[in-house]
């Protein structure tokens, strides 16, 4: 008589699409790609059932080593689809090292644990190290990305649309601009008026106008036809503790980092009257939050 492992296809499935799904996204914080859950679950239940057919013997052939690499091809493909080769690779190749790390970590705290510990049900703990460690990678991964990376990339070309009226200039990259939408808690891009003038209704141009003299926000904007579009953003700065910084909410806004453009919906744009860089290098103050 034949004593055998018994293994379930059903939690081999919903182990590996855990563990895929937590590697994808912290493949795509240190590599710095936009996170498309839906886009990183439909990958992870691909590499679950791979994974489940590895229990068939009749189906060895599909588990050479050729193959497992066309399968994580396409794992990076379904979660990331790549622009470019250059783009592919770069998380192809992190996509690996974070799996070789989470691996490591797994089996050396399963050492660990199962050295001091007889009897215990390691599989879950070894799942819990797998899904810290790819967490805690992510993490790093995007602090470095948005704090040394990308403020080298200093300013980026941003178009601004607000229905048909599109507004284009450069956006400085500011990791102090902390401003947030306090409706949505969405990051707010900071404009000066001479730019937003341009792409204005003329009723909301006027309104504007005078509130630039002097004339109170809440009585010139409320009779425009972007009266919808008002909102209100708190802030504090040296020598005024509570300030509310006038802002519209845009449809649309559209950054090019180079690599790939960056899409937002209903950001709201802050309104700043004076220049905000005195050579006219830039137009706008980004916050780091807008490129996640």
């Amino acid at each position: 008589m034949m004593v055998g492992r018994c293994v379930y296809a059903d939690l081999t499935f919903l182990i590996n699409v855990v563990m895929d799904f937590v590697i994808l996204w912290s493949t795509a914080k240190l590599v710095g790609l936009p996170v498309n859950y839906r886009r990183l679950m439909t990958a992870a239940v691909f590499g679950g059932i791979y994974a489940v057919g590895y229990l068939f013997p009749e189906l060895g052939p599909w588990y050479q080593l050729p193959v497992k690499g066309i399968a994580s091809s396409l794992l990076v493909i379904f979660a990331f689809c790549p622009s470019n080769w250059k783009e592919f690779w770069r998380a192809f190749a992190c996509f690996y090292g974070v799996s070789f790390a989470v691996a490591g970590a797994v089996m050396g705290s399963s050492y660990f644990i199962g050295s001091s510990l007889s009897g215990f049900q390691f599989s879950y703990a070894w799942l819990a190290v797998g899904i810290l460690c790819a967490f805690t990678l992510g993490r790093a991964g995007e602090k470095y990305f948005l704090e040394k990376f990308i403020p080298r990339l200093v300013c980026l070309p941003v178009k601004v649309s607000f229905d048909q009226f599109v507004c284009k200039g450069d956006g400085f990259l500011d990791t102090g601009n902390n401003l947030c939408d306090p409706l949505t808690g969405r990051p707010v891009i900071v404009m000066e008026y001479s730019l937003l003038r341009s792409c204005l209704p003329e009723d909301v141009k006027q309104a504007l106008d005078r509130v630039a003299k002097g004339e109170d926000f809440l009585r010139a904007m409320p009779g425009t036809v972007w009266a919808n579009r008002l909102r209100l953003i708190p802030f504090t700065s040296i020598g005024k503790k509570h300030g509310l910084l006038p802002g519209l909410r845009c449809d649309n806004v559209v950054i090019d980092t180079g690599l790939r453009p960056i899409y937002q919906q209903n950001i709201v744009v802050g309104i700043h009257w004076d220049k905000l860089s005195p050579d006219n290098k830039f137009q706008m103050l980004l916050p780091s939050k807008i490129l996640q």
